[in-house]
């Protein structure tokens, strides 16, 4: 891939894009990332939603606290963690 094609795919400045294709469907991807029991199974040792926040627990006690900017059922999640935006 030549560096003219990264800049098309990478056309935001200071944003990182990740395609991911998953075998699982829809449905199972969004309760992974939007459920406290789920996300613990990959994401953090801990994490607790509440009011629209998630706070993270991880190893050798760090912790960071997110908010959640856009949650639509089986289609989107988009939060912030550790200052950024992630978006699924």
């Amino acid at each position: 891939m030549s560096n003219e094609d990264n800049t098309k795919f990478q056309s935001e400045k200071e944003t990182i894009l990740w395609k991911l294709h998953f075998a699982s469907k829809p449905e199972k991807v969004f309760e992974a990332l939007t459920t406290d029991e789920n996300r613990k199974n990959y994401w953090a040792e801990l994490t607790e939603e509440k009011d629209g926040k998630i706070r993270y627990q991880f190893l050798n006690d760090i912790e960071s606290t997110g908010e959640i900017l856009e949650k639509i059922p089986n289609k989107l999640f988009s939060v912030t963690y550790f200052d950024w935006k992630v978006t699924f």
